[in-house]
């Protein structure tokens, strides 16, 4: 939605986002966030070379174009509210941009943004151009990564819960969603190495997924990666499947064994999938700790 006000020049913009006041204030103010978003050229993120979050501070980036234009741009941050309002522009505010983030619910945030002082030429390509800003925000809200964590008491001593994470064939045993099943397992449990497996649905789907160990404190502490690969073990990430990291944690408690689990760098669609998951994966890890 835009509203045209030609008397102040200002062209107003409305669009309603899934997301939160800060989400959507973190995805103005955080430089990698904005980068993003804000070009309007499909593939061409901007290139920040100056970002002072702070009243009077600069910003000036590229927003470079299909053409291999640079098109260079400063200005500088006159307002911050956070999570309720921003306004940028030129210093001398012959230009100013303002945004609002106004909540709709607990899940929905309404944005305003007021454009003053566009060229009457460049209204019109304005419009589509922060239309299709708007589009691309929407997808980057959608990518911002975030956390699983999961804590649960097993009834098993610390070196056994260890050893389930880190042999190949304990892992086999129980690694997988509930229902799921690895018919093959490699695990080559030192820091630098690696491990690879094939997951199976029970519709008889067929999964890859690989990673490296970055951390080994036996029984205490391991670190590795978690990412999807192809059958012959080439790594396939993109927006909505990137490479994450899985840190867990084991505690001794007097013959059992506290585990905390971390998955790090994880979609907001994807957080849904790795925590049911990941409950489903532990219900299995706890028999086959306690079966052997």
């Amino acid at each position: 939605m835009q509203h045209d006000t030609p008397t102040t020049k200002t062209l107003t913009l409305e669009r309603t986002f899934h997301a939160t006041p800060r989400e959507l204030w973190d995805a103005w103010t955080e430089p990698e966030q904005y980068a993003k978003w804000l070009n309007p050229a499909p593939g061409h993120d901007l290139v920040i070379h100056e970002w002072d979050l702070r009243p009077g501070g600069k910003v000036r980036f590229d927003m470079p174009q299909p053409n291999g234009d640079l098109n260079p741009q400063t200005g500088v941050f006159h307002e911050l509210e956070p999570e309720k309002r921003l306004v940028t522009g030129e210093p001398d505010k012959s230009f100013l941009l303002e945004a609002t983030f106004e909540p709709v619910d607990d899940r929905r945030t309404r944005l305003v943004v007021n454009v003053t002082g566009i060229p009457p030429e460049y209204r019109e390509p304005a419009i589509i151009g922060w239309n299709q800003c708007f589009d691309k925000l929407a997808g980057v809200l959608g990518r911002m990564q975030s956390d699983v964590v999961l804590v649960r008491t097993i009834n098993a001593p610390r070196e056994r819960v260890w050893q389930a994470w880190t042999d190949g064939d304990l892992l086999k045993q129980w690694y997988g969603p509930k229902g799921f099943t690895i018919p093959t397992v490699e695990s080559d449990a030192r820091v630098g190495g690696t491990y690879r497996y094939l997951m199976r649905s029970p519709d008889g789907q067929e999964f890859w997924g690989a990673g490296v160990y970055k951390e080994l404190d036996s029984p205490e502490r391991l670190v590795r990666t978690e990412a999807m690969t192809d059958p012959q073990g080439k790594v396939i990430t993109h927006e909505e499947m990137p490479e994450t990291t899985v840190s867990v944690t084991l505690e001794e408690l007097d013959g059992k064994t506290r585990m905390t689990l971390r998955h790090s760098g994880l979609t907001k669609r994807g957080m849904e999938g790795a925590t049911m998951g990941w409950h489903g994966a532990i219900e299995k890890l706890e028999k086959t700790v306690n079966e052997a």
